[in-house]
């Protein structure tokens, strides 16, 4: 074959690349047998416990044969004969085009396996990358939500001194002796602000005399000199001043699951008390404080319960976990799904270019034989356009049919997750399909149906969507009760404003021995006038819950819906791919039988036109009823929900691969992609 301008993205991708390929690998895996083989030989000698015992080498070379006969059998996926053809067409066609059509430059042929673009799609496609994601929002989201019944701890430390002061005026103190006349003092001039204390003193002739205390101004004299008197404040270190308090304050919240909340606090206060000026007890310096509080609702009453906020939201929580996991579940169902039913796709539009070309091949001969006939002068013009038409016609055809292949490979692309489907630079060659196209898959009703039941995780999302409504109707009707709630508080204090204790043990020790001991207790009912809303809520959960249980019913012709049709298609696909692989046999003979006759001119060029549309017509039809009973086959496991677990096992390209899929899941490790089962049985993997 020619150096091609088509870049592939795996090596040595010519007609004969698989042979190559598998007879490198036999010979690579032959070399590393009898190497093992060997060293086989000369360690069994040296670890035999008698010579007698040393096999013979004859029987060893056989061991190493037969193991490598297994391996080869284990390891063999070689592309048949039919998707060998389709890469050198393929390549030819796009490099012919690439002139014309400037979106072909640069386009890479990619051989891709249905295990394989199933595996690329579970690994890269978007919609999985998203929707991945909600099973641990919705795990996070009922952490959060059950937190309402961690304890809370409240840790407070603080700090606060005080004192008082006494207020005094310092100033100079003078005593002043005067007359009086009668009961009018008569100042002069020179003291207008004395005051003056009258006391009683001695009287003379001439009247009474009256000692007075006077005080003088900041600006007041003595002698010439400037008198200052001060407006001071001392300390007053009498008994409990200065005040030097440390609190150490701890708080317990905890919600209880009936319904109510219970509260604790502890206070500890380290103070330094002074008994007397400038002395204080510095070893009775600690008190306690205990207080313990209780709201809770009393049974038949709003918000006691299970059905609670707290215990319903923790329901709710735990319910929309599992959905979320099961809507995953459907989600990657429902990728396989498409990504399968796209990948068929893609094999029927090669396989309708490849007989398209077939077909344009056949008419290019005629054509040809026509111009040789014409030339020599024994064909007329008529039948010459008349061929030159019909090979038009085929060219369009191919057009067409290359075109629609390129569309099924760039939809394929995209649900695959390939970064470069937009821009289409990878064309997808559907690989070693030829076994799964020709394997038929039994069904039945009756056990898809029940199969359905157990492993459709559609069904497990609308009983979900049930249970949700329940639980969203028995809060409703919680919260609809007479609102009772009972509360309690009791304080046992110690007064450490004389003296405390010598540390926080002695006094937590005799918290039971308080100095003051205080309890409340009370009961509240609240109920709203005639009560509409809560009421007019649970009316509404009612209805949310009738609709879940349309829901659950729907799923259910949903799915019945989805059998039937499925089961109708493939038995329609089935009948129309043995009727069509008749016919195209017949044709396909009585097209060689006409090409033979038109030599020795027995027949006309019309016949066989005819004819080899008929046989192209025939061949796509039954390559299109083959696809159109493979995806009603993958439609069908859809539907009852065992797509995961058949698809990755019917695939598996091996005997081996296929017996590791099914020890992994005997062992437990396959939770939802296990091997395959016998769908005529209604049976699916194990979940």
């Amino acid at each position: 074959m020619k150096a091609s301008m088509m870049a592939l993205k795996v090596p040595d991708m010519s007609c004969d690349r698989s042979q190559r390929t598998a007879s490198s690998m036999r010979v690579s895996l032959l070399a590393t047998l009898l190497a093992g083989a060997s060293l086989l030989a000369l360690a069994v000698p040296a670890l035999a416990a008698s010579p007698t015992t040393e096999p013979a080498p004859a029987v060893l070379d056989s061991h190493a044969q037969e193991v490598l006969r297994t391996v080869l059998i284990q390891l063999s996926q070689n592309p048949d004969a039919r998707t060998r053809d389709r890469l050198p067409l393929l390549d030819r066609l796009l490099q012919n085009r690439q002139t014309k059509r400037k979106d072909l430059v640069g386009r890479q042929i990619t051989p891709l396996s249905r295990r394989e673009a199933l595996r690329q799609g579970l690994e890269r496609n978007l919609s999985l990358a998203i929707g991945g994601q909600d099973p641990d929002r919705a795990q996070e989201a009922l952490r959060q939500v059950k937190a309402v019944f961690d304890p809370i701890f409240d840790l407070q430390i603080g700090y606060n001194y005080a004192t008082s002061f006494k207020r005094t005026k310092v100033g100079l103190v003078t005593l002043k002796t005067f007359t009086v006349n009668g009961n009018v003092a008569d100042f002069t001039a020179s003291q207008p602000s004395a005051v003056l204390f009258n006391i009683p003193g001695s009287n003379n002739a001439t009247g009474r005399t009256v000692v007075a205390l006077e005080f003088y101004n900041n600006a007041a004299t003595n002698g010439g000199q400037q008198i200052n008197d001060a407006i001071t404040a001392n300390p007053g270190n009498t008994f409990g001043h200065p005040k030097q308090q440390i609190t150490y304050t701890l708080g317990l919240t905890q919600e209880l699951p009936w319904g109510g909340t219970l509260t604790l606090t502890d206070k500890t206060v380290q103070q330094e008390v002074f008994y007397r000026a400038n002395g204080s007890w510095d070893d009775r310096q600690f008190t306690t404080n205990l207080s313990g509080s209780l709201v809770t609702a009393v049974p038949f009453g709003r918000g006691f319960g299970e059905d609670n906020p707290n215990n319903a939201a923790i329901r709710s929580g735990q319910v929309a976990r599992e959905r979320a996991d099961w809507e995953y579940k459907a989600l990657v169902n429902q990728t396989m799904r498409d990504i399968d039913l796209t990948y068929l796709e893609t094999i029927r539009r090669i396989e309708a270019l490849k007989n398209t070309v077939d077909n344009q091949a056949l008419i290019g001969q005629l054509r040809g034989r026509m111009n040789r006939l014409f030339d020599q002068g024994l064909g007329t013009r008529y039948q010459k356009a008349q061929l030159d038409n019909e090979y038009a016609k085929t060219g369009v055809r191919v057009e067409q049919a290359l075109q629609d292949y390129i569309n099924a490979s760039v939809a394929l692309g995209q649900l695959i997750g390939d970064p470069d489907a937009i821009r289409a630079s990878a064309i997808y060659l559907p690989y070693a399909e030829g076994a799964e196209l020709n394997k038929e898959t039994p069904f039945r009703f009756e056990t898809v149906m029940a199969t359905a039941k157990q492993s459709r995780p559609d069904f497990y999302v609308t009983n979900l969507n049930r249970s949700l409504s329940e639980i969203n109707l028995a809060l409703a009707q919680n919260q609809a009760r007479p609102d009772i709630q009972v509360s309690a508080a009791v304080t046992s204090g110690q007064n450490g404003s004389v003296i405390g204790y010598e540390n926080p043990a002695q006094s937590h020790g005799r918290i039971f021995r308080p100095d003051n001991l205080n309890q409340s207790y009370g009961v509240t009912y609240t109920y709203p006038w005639l009560n509409r809303g809560r009421d007019a809520a649970v009316e509404r959960s009612q209805f949310a819950l009738e609709v879940s249980d349309v829901g659950v019913r729907d799923t259910e012709t949903q799915v019945r819906t989805e059998i039937t049709n499925g089961l109708t298609v493939l038995q329609s696909a089935r009948a129309r791919q043995r009727y069509n692989a008749d016919q195209a046999k017949g044709l396909n003979a009585a097209v060689g039988s006409l090409q033979r006759r038109l030599e020795v001119g027995i027949v006309s060029e019309d016949e066989l036109i005819n004819t080899s549309r008929q046989l192209l017509d025939a061949q796509l039809a039954r390559i299109s009823a083959a696809i159109d009973a493979k995806q009603a086959e993958t439609s069908l496991l859809y539907a009852q929900g065992t797509i995961g677990a058949a698809l990755v096992g019917g695939t598996s390209p091996t005997t081996a691969e296929k017996r590791r899929l099914e020890l992994l899941a005997d062992a437990g490790h396959l939770s939802y992609f296990g091997p395959a089962k016998d769908q005529s049985h209604g049976k699916a993997g194990k979940k």
